[in-house]
């Protein structure tokens, strides 16, 4: 399954950017792997650029302080479907059980 949505993604730099539907099932899967989500950030792509939106992103940094790593992938669904109709990509930054940083993909 993993393998499936990274070839969908779209290249940004060397950072991969998914849709809507794909940025989800990532959180699923980090869900099940138990990696908390760290943050999201958007972008439109357009047929000359892809462009970071500031204004609409994701960062999980109240719930890393409080230890409620499990609330980050609901919230982050939540931030997802909130903007589902602007038909953003968005690259999805975790950390494992060991507090690491990474960004998937």
């Amino acid at each position: 399954m993993l393998n499936e949505i990274i070839k969908r993604a779209k290249l940004h730099g060397k950072t991969l950017i998914y849709n809507a539907t794909d940025a989800l099932l990532i959180i699923d899967f980090c869900e099940k792997k138990q990696l908390s989500i760290l943050g999201i950030d958007s972008f439109i792509i357009s047929k000359n650029a892809t462009q970071p939106i500031d204004e609409i992103d994701f960062t999980s940094d109240s719930f890393i302080n409080s230890n409620q790593y499990n609330n980050s992938w609901e919230h982050a669904r939540q931030f997802i479907y909130s903007h589902k109709e602007n038909d953003l990509y968005y690259e999805i930054t975790f950390s494992d059980n060991q507090k690491k940083e990474q960004e998937l993909g």
